[in-house]
């Protein structure tokens, strides 16, 4: 329906990208060539690869994407504004929903290259993520992720952080890591505090920040060698 310069849409649907897309809301034209828009989105089992390959806010929103196979699904509300080639202006979006994955598999991304050091090299080259829902705000153009846990490379995880308008990322992972897995630089080091076989699991915090092409990795160990000392002295 149009009517004073604005479209309507209700339950427009298409099967698109080897999945579903539903829509509703409004999109409202203006003089200035900056139309306002406020939709709400419902995705069901959308392929990543093709999502990302075909969809701006996806490349914007889920740059993990490129590198990734699976299946997604969303619902969310987003408004704002349009330019006039029909581009979305990021600093003007507001919105928030959740997503859930199927079968995620992120395949040689190099974020995850920098965790060798921690996590046992042949887990990170295909990295299978466990299904998961996360929910998510959009402020001004700016994505923040609520806390969730998954698997990640069999590690038990939780996620959370924030991208940018700028697209900087924020992000803190913190693992449980299988003793079986874990790399060279720790297991050196436990291996020199007495007792430290009856350790099964150790905490490691993971940063992930800076620009979306080229992030920065950083690791926390402090628990880890909390946990060490403490059965070191327990040992003694």
């Amino acid at each position: 329906a149009i009517h004073n310069q604005t479209l309507e849409l209700t339950n427009l649907d298409m099967e698109m990208l080897q999945g579903k897309l539903t829509v509703n809301g409004s999109y409202t034209g203006n003089e200035q060539m900056r139309p306002d828009f406020d939709f709400k989105l419902n995705v069901e089992n959308f392929d990543v690869q093709s999502a990302y390959q075909s969809l701006s806010m996806m490349r914007r929103y889920l740059p993990i994407a490129a590198r990734s196979q699976g299946k997604i699904s969303t619902g969310f509300s987003l408004k704002g504004k349009m330019n006039e080639k029909l581009e979305l202006i990021s600093s003007s979006l507001d919105g928030a929903g959740l997503f859930n994955t199927r079968q995620l598999m992120v395949i040689d991304n190099p974020a995850f290259s920098q965790l060798k050091g921690i996590i046992k090299s042949e887990k990170l080259k295909n990295v299978k993520v466990d299904d998961f829902t996360a929910h998510f705000a959009i402020d001004k153009g700016s994505l923040v992720v609520n806390p969730f846990q998954t698997k990640i490379a069999d590690q038990e995880t939780t996620v959370q952080g924030k991208l940018s308008a700028q697209l900087d990322l924020d992000f803190d992972l913190g693992f449980k890591l299988n003793r079986a897995d874990l790399g060279d630089d720790i297991n050196k080091g436990m291996d020199l505090i007495p007792g430290s076989q009856n350790i099964q699991k150790v905490d490691v915090g993971v940063k992930i920040s800076g620009p979306v092409k080229n992030p920065k990795v950083s690791v926390d160990l402090d628990a880890a060698r909390k946990k060490m000392t403490v059965m070191g002295q327990r040992a003694n």
